[in-house]
This record gives C-alpha cells, structure tokens and sequence, in this order.
C-alpha cells in the first residue's frame, strides 16, 4: 500500500525554490537527485484496466525498465493518498505471461485475463528527489517533477510535488509535510494520479 500526499506546483519558480530550499518544517532535505523517465501505460482495447480502477505503467530510466500496477485512488484521509500498488523490475521488454508469478502478475491477471494489452498513453517527467529526515531518521521522499505529456503535439505541461513516507514512519509525520507544503508554500492537494491528468489532456488534443 503506497502512502503519500500528492500537490499541483503553480508554476517553475516555485519548483525551484522546493528544489533548493534546505529544510521543510523542521524537517531536513537532502541534495536534490535527477532522473529523467520514460513513462508509457498499457490498456486492453476495451478499457478493463481503467474500468477496474486501475492502470499500468512502463518506466524506463537510468536504472532500468520498472512495471507497476496501481490503484488510481483510494479515499484520503488527511489530505493523503493510499492505493494499492505492486511493483517489478524488469531486465526487458517482456509479455505479461513472462513476468514472474507474484502479487502483480496475479492481480493484473484477474482484471484482464487473457486479454492483450496495448500502449494508450506516453508522458515523460524530469524528477527531482530529496530525502527527508528527521534528527538523521529516514522519514520521506520529496519528489519534484516537471511532467511532459505527447511532447511532440504539446499536449500539456506541469509541476508536480510528492511526498512518500518510507514503510517505517509514522503517518502524522507525512501529515506534518503536508500541511507544511499547503499552508507554507500555499500548494493545492492533487487528488489525480499523473496518467489521470494527461489521458485528460491528451483527449482535450486529439482532432
């Protein structure tokens, strides 16, 4: 079960200034990382997956190719996000039926069935993460993203910001930067997974 608290970021300057900044809160922030993904989500051709509640995503980057099945909202409580999602990490491009037997394959399995599965959606997001500790304690990730959808029509653009506890913190803890990243920094709750987002703005360009 993923825990995180999900903000629209008005604008780069502001992003930036996320970036940079050297604590949140109370809370350290380490040096910020770059990562460049490659993100490309799969359907059947009627839709199960999305019907179901759910989608699939293909990441590519730096450090491999990533599969990952996710719930696309389960309440909040908090201003926070909990799904369900499963993940693996993949050495090639390889057909559902090859994956190995886990959590993942088994629930894929069960909304789609034999069906094919086929690329509907490709977006790319240049990330930035930070960690976030507490008196030297793990407690976060911080993820800073500029997200690029069908770069090639211009479908859209826009800056996101995620927080992730780690499995170990508490969840009043990722309420505490939450509320840091609303009150103090004045940014909005998104309640949209990013693939929500951009199948929006990829239908509002289609001819």
């Amino acid at each position: 079960m993923e825990l995180e608290a999900k903000f629209r970021v008005p604008d780069r300057a502001t992003l930036e200034r996320l970036v940079a900044v050297p604590r949140l809160d109370g809370y350290d922030l380490g040096p910020p990382r770059a990562r460049h993904d490659e993100d490309v989500f799969l359907d059947t051709a009627d839709g199960r997956l999305l019907a179901a509640g759910y989608y699939l995503r293909r990441r590519r980057n730096a450090d491999g190719l990533r599969i990952t099945l996710k719930e696309l909202a389960n309440g909040t409580r908090d201003g926070l996000l909990r799904r369900e999602e499963h993940e693996l990490c993949a050495g090639a491009e390889l057909l559902p039926s090859d994956w190995p037997e886990g959590p993942l394959k088994q629930r894929l399995t069960r909304i789609v069935g034999e069906a094919d599965l086929r690329p509907i959606l490709a977006l790319a997001q240049e990330r930035r993460t930070r960690a976030v500790s507490l008196e030297g304690r793990l407690v976060a990730e911080l993820s800073l993203d500029i997200v690029i959808v069908d770069a090639e029509a211009h479908a859209g653009r826009w800056y996101e910001a995620e927080v992730e506890a780690t499995e170990d913190a508490p969840g009043a803890e990722l309420v505490r930067l939450a509320t840091a990243l609303r009150e103090a920094w004045g940014l909005s709750p998104e309640s949209r997974a990013k693939f929500t987002h951009a199948l929006a703005l990829s239908a509002e360009a289609a001819p």
